[in-house]
């Protein structure tokens, strides 16, 4: 078993089709084909399913991927590193945002880094909270910014900022009518929410529900900029931590209440993979984002965490 077969195996794994990957790799199909034919005989059993859609990972190959995905980025920190030395941190680091902080916290990332230490090189990626936990324990990412809402957590946090939650609407809302909204009001509200649940709006349901409210959702969106066209052009509402929409609050182009009753606060914290050692490029990364934090459009209400 070889480190190019893992290579493919996760590869097909995360793409679903072998066209994909060799087109990726730059190789023929008939390559990965076999290369995943020789896996899979080394191994005893099918690694993946063959469906009408692409290749789905059996239920077997899914508890081998975490192992394979650790060893590759060990042989990657472990080329990196030679290549670079310590002295001198270079390659590629992965990181993964929360929508709310992609913009501005990528750039700032980036040109600290250029400033600094011009032989890393990020790829960053986007996605909600669960699904930067899930890179995180498949070591698809390396560094992870995401939101919490509680401390019951199996991976290791360092806190950047905490935010109040607001109700988010267009500058003209006739529902927004003060600094802060009672949660109750927000069931009679034409309100967006993320078609990928994410932490904020299941928290919100289970308010809703412990409260015997159903709340008004009028449409569903998978990112950002969808949900703030909506609000800006539709007259929807939706609910955001302060730093999500600071630029637009400033500008006048969203206006905002604070939600109480109950108020809800949400953490933004740094975690990194636990399925291999970062390294040294990766731990220069971690510290440049936890400097980066007195950068951000933070809650004026609530404290950078020290």
């Amino acid at each position: 078993m070889t480190l190019k077969e893992l290579r493919i195996f996760t590869l097909v794994a995360e793409l679903g089709s072998v066209t994909s990957v060799a087109t990726s790799l730059g190789i023929a199909q008939s390559a990965v084909s076999r290369q995943i034919a020789d896996l899979e005989a080394q191994v005893g059993q099918p690694l993946f399913h063959r469906t009408g859609r692409g290749l789905v990972v059996t239920e077997f190959a899914q508890t081998l991927l975490p192992r394979a995905a650790a060893l590759l980025a060990d042989m990657k920190q472990f080329s990196d590193d030679a290549k670079a030395g310590v002295d001198v941190p270079g390659g590629v680091v992965t990181v993964g945002f929360v929508p709310g902080v992609t913009a501005p916290l990528s750039s700032l990332l980036f040109n600290r880094l250029r400033q600094s230490f011009p032989g890393i090189q990020l790829s960053i990626f986007e996605g909600y909270t669960g699904e930067i936990e899930s890179w995180l324990t498949t070591s698809k990412i390396d560094i992870g910014v995401l939101n919490s809402y509680s401390t019951d957590s199996p991976i290791r946090l360092q806190p950047l900022f905490s935010s109040d939650v607001y109700l988010v609407g267009p500058a003209g809302s006739t529902y927004i009518t003060g600094p802060t909204i009672e949660f109750k009001e927000l069931a009679g509200i034409p309100l967006v929410h993320t078609v990928t649940p994410n932490n904020l709006t299941v928290l919100s349901h289970k308010i809703a529900r412990q409260h015997g409210l159903n709340l008004r959702i009028e449409a569903l969106a998978d990112s950002a900029r969808a949900i703030h066209d909506l609000i800006a052009n539709s007259g929807l509402h939706c609910t955001f931590p302060y730093h999500a929409v600071a630029a637009q609050l400033a500008s006048g182009q969203f206006k905002a209440a604070r939600i109480v009753e109950p108020s809800i606060t949400q953490k933004v914290v740094l975690a990194t993979s636990t399925h291999h050692p970062l390294s040294e490029a990766a731990r220069r990364v971690v510290k440049i984002l936890l400097a980066l934090k007195r950068e951000l459009p933070v809650d004026p209400k609530l404290a950078i965490a020290s």
